[in-house]
Order: C-alpha cells, then structure tokens, then sequence
C-alpha cells in the first residue's frame, strides 16, 4: 500500500507508518511506552488481547480518514472490504508511542481496541488530544448503530494476513 492511495468511495489514505508490535506484553506496558498523560484505570483486566502468542510482529499500520460520515458497522464493511481490519489495543497504543505528536493533529480511533469496562461498551479506544494533554480515550459503544462517525477523525488499520 502506498501514501495517497485512494479507497473509492470510502477512505482517503492519509499516513502509513511500520511498527514493530509485541503483543505479548501487557496492555499497560503499551500505555507506559507512550507516556500518555491520561489513560483508562486497569487496561490489562479490560482490555483483550485477541494476538496473545504471536509474538513480535512488525505491522504496517494506515491512517484512513472517511470521505463521508459513516456508523461503525459500514466502516468496518468497507475496511473488509479492502482486506483490512482495525487495529488492537496494541497496535493503537504503537502509533502514540512511535509518533507522540500524531494525535494532537487528530483523533485516532481502533475500533478493534476495545474497552470491557462499562454497562453500555464495549467501547473502541481512541488516541485524543485535548486540554492540553495526550489521552487515551473511549469513544461512542464499540457497535453502536445510534453513532455516526464525522470526517474529523482517522481510523487506523492494518492488512489482513494473507
């Protein structure tokens, strides 16, 4: 994949970064990685990790913004369809750790981080920036068919494995 490269109609492509993701170390080991200045209390008891045993991998990671508001369920379609998926929990907290300054310029949400520590969640994380401070964020109930996503935010993914 390369930058500029144009998911018609859907996404717009807007960075593309490799990281080196472990994903069997602890959530919370992420969280300190990336210095946020505010992140969700108990990360490693809420948040899944699905790629527990694959070890270290090194990920292409692309930040698409939407063309169009859209609810979560035509995003993750569309990211499908594209043979994407979002990114986990550690992958998310990867972006913050490589590129501090990424998300002061725009919330970056992975809606397959996911957050099991309310009554109406899940939720999908998001990398935020507000008050003045670099947060981890939850945003609307990770399914949420009441919520549609505005053009102001990224969504990271990853391609499916082959």
């Amino acid at each position: 994949m390369k930058i500029g490269a144009d998911f018609e109609p859907f996404f717009r492509e807007e960075q593309v970064m490799t990281l080196t993701v472990d994903y069997d170390q602890p959530v919370s080991e992420y969280f300190l990685r990336g210095k946020y200045e505010e992140t969700p209390h108990y990360p490693d008891a809420r948040i899944p990790n699905t790629y527990r045993g694959v070890g270290t991998a090194v990920k292409p990671i692309l930040l698409l913004k939407l063309k169009a508001p859209a609810t979560t369920e035509t995003i993750l379609a569309e990211m499908e369809r594209f043979r994407l998926r979002p990114v986990g929990a550690h992958e998310l907290l990867s972006i913050g750790a490589h590129d501090p300054i990424i998300q002061v310029k725009n919330q970056i949400v992975g809606l397959g981080a996911i957050w099991n520590g309310s009554l109406e969640g899940p939720y999908a994380l998001a990398l935020a920036f507000y008050l003045a401070r670099r947060r981890v964020v939850f945003t609307w109930p990770h399914r949420s068919v009441r919520h549609e996503w505005q053009t102001n935010v990224l969504f990271a993914a990853t391609p499916l494995a082959a």
